[in-house]
């Protein structure tokens, strides 16, 4: 009976992962062309391309996650079975596609929304996955954080806590206390100073340090964990779960900032003990991440801070 519920459960993952790849089928033959995606929004203004955009390089990211996911489980059964080859193919074509993405839509350059840092963070992930993709994953929060400076210095559409639509359409505003109000906390930067302090993004680093000390000294940098009450809310989003470490110190060096952000996995079995993680299915975690709007758990990425010490 359990190896039934099992056999049904990996087909109902498989029938979402054709879903969402017959979606992206009908975006992957674009993302060659410059500005063909963010054209074919046939945007009112500019907030519609960057929310479309964003929505679009987080669901590629997803599904080649979850197609690293299959192929990791096919490999250990046959690396060089047909099908095992197969999803080998698409996990690769999906990782240039999303560059391709990037690359011909610079829009993706500039998040509106701070919780714009899920669709990054999946994305970022999906490329750390690959080392032949770092240096593009370099280049890609390089500039970046390189434009966001810039947005804050000439008071542009600079990373923001608004959510509505209509708020996001009159951002930014010149009343006094408004930049304060709308950055007073964020995922985004602590997540993309991770990023550089894990594979030696020097420079991006020290851009966020530049940031946090130039223009955002009153904003909580944060990031989320896991806890004891999470596996029965993460999966429907029941109620509130987790916890927080708040006033991440991006201005410290960078091996002291990891130990202070991993401190509290390494303390932790909360996350260990979530059945998505049990059972061997941890994109379920990024999935519900990104329909709940919820930050990704850092525990994806110690296998990165193993590999720097």
């Amino acid at each position: 009976m359990l190896g039934y519920a099992r056999s049904l459960f990996i087909n109902i993952i498989l029938l979402k992962m054709q879903i969402g790849n017959a979606f992206l089928e009908k975006i992957l033959p674009h993302v060659d062309k410059l500005y063909a995606i963010s054209n074919a929004v046939s945007p009112s203004s500019s907030v519609d391309v960057n929310l479309k955009l964003f929505d679009i390089l987080g669901r590629l990211a997803l599904e080649g996650l979850w197609l690293y996911w299959y192929y990791t489980r096919l490999e250990a059964i046959d690396k060089d079975h047909k099908v095992t080859q197969e999803i080998l193919q698409k996990m690769q074509r999906y990782r240039v596609s999303l560059k391709q993405l990037i690359t011909n839509n610079p829009i993706l350059f500039s998040p509106y929304k701070d919780e714009q840092a899920i669709d990054i963070n999946l994305s970022a992930f999906f490329f750390a996955l690959d080392l032949t993709s770092h240096d593009d994953l370099h280049r890609w929060l390089q500039f970046m954080v390189e434009h966001i400076h810039f947005l804050f210095y000439t008071d542009s559409c600079y990373p923001c806590n608004l959510h509505t639509y209509h708020e996001l359409l009159d951002h930014p505003r010149s009343t006094e206390g408004y930049k304060e109000e709308v950055t007073k906390g964020s995922i985004l930067y602590p997540m993309i100073a991770t990023y550089a302090a894990l594979l030696g993004f020097d420079d991006v680093y020290e851009e966020i340090q530049k940031i946090k000390s130039k223009f955002l000294e009153h904003c909580n940098f944060q990031i989320w964990y896991p806890d004891e009450t999470s596996e029965r809310h993460f999966y429907k989003y029941s109620d509130n779960h987790g916890g927080t470490l708040s006033h991440v110190g991006v201005d410290q060096p960078q091996d002291i900032f990891l130990e202070e952000i991993f401190k509290e996995c390494y303390e932790s079995e909360h996350f260990n003990q979530l059945s998505a993680i049990q059972y061997q299915t941890w994109p379920i975690i990024l999935t519900a991440c990104r329909h709940y709007s919820f930050p990704i758990p850092l525990h994806f990425l110690s296998g990165f801070r193993a590999d720097t010490k």
